[in-house]
């Protein structure tokens, strides 16, 4: 392919090509789409080299979440692991810190364990979004199918590679490199036919600049996670 490909290696948030390009690839999906949160240098790239009309791969991305009620996730490999004495000390109370760090977990959550139809959250068209769409809030109504306890909530994402093929991180398609994502909580009982309202706010990090923050709010109880 010589005379036919340029290879240049240079960093995405500066690159200038001399003329206009037809198509971008990029691979910056990172755990619930956002987290590394390369997509700032993706645009870029695009302000800077895509010509009007000209494409992009991923062309779209949306973020999804659903409800989850989770024996393992929660109380084997979670924070529900502390209500049980371990050498007959008692640990309980770390249950309530270990939530209290809201630390959001990259996972593989069983389909059988989502207890409400999925519900989408953000959507972009990646050849017109712009660096702040991502950072957005809301709500999302749930309405649970079956008894049990919602523990925690599953968030992944759908990509759109071209109209035709899609790259769907949920769990109910074959596992990916991306899994899904675990934001544990504090169980809350429900029955078949209840309605759950979570409120959410996704920002960026004050801090770590490859994480975002994803805070959720149910009832009167709130959650700020680290996703990263």
């Amino acid at each position: 392919m010589a005379g036919k490909i340029d290879v240049v290696n240079a960093n995405a948030s500066n690159f200038d090509v001399v003329e206009p390009v037809d198509l971008i690839v990029s691979e910056w999906l990172g755990h619930f789409g956002f987290a590394e949160t390369m997509l700032d240098d993706v645009i870029n790239c695009r302000d800077a080299n895509l010509k009007d009309g000209g494409r992009m791969l991923p062309s779209g991305v949306e973020l999804m979440m659903a409800p989850v009620d989770s024996k393992v996730l929660y109380e084997i490999e979670g924070p529900g692991f502390w209500k049980d004495k371990v050498h007959g000390i008692d640990f309980s109370h770390l249950e309530r810190r270990e939530l209290q760090q809201a630390l959001a977990i990259k996972t593989e959550i069983p389909a059988a364990d989502i207890v409400a139809e999925p519900q989408g959250l953000v959507k972009l068209d990646l050849a017109k979004a712009a660096k702040d769409d991502v950072w957005q809030h809301g709500k999302l109504r749930f309405k649970i199918d079956r008894d049990g306890k919602i523990n925690g909530f599953a968030g992944w994402f759908v990509a759109e590679l071209t109209p035709s093929v899609i790259l769907d991180t949920s769990p109910f398609q074959a596992t990916t490199h991306w899994m899904q994502t675990y934001f544990a909580i504090a169980p809350i009982p429900v029955k078949a036919g209840d309605e759950l309202e979570l409120s959410y706010d996704l920002t960026r990090h004050p801090i770590e600049p490859r994480s975002l923050m994803m805070n959720l709010t149910i009832g009167d109880t709130s959650y700020g996670f680290t996703v990263g």
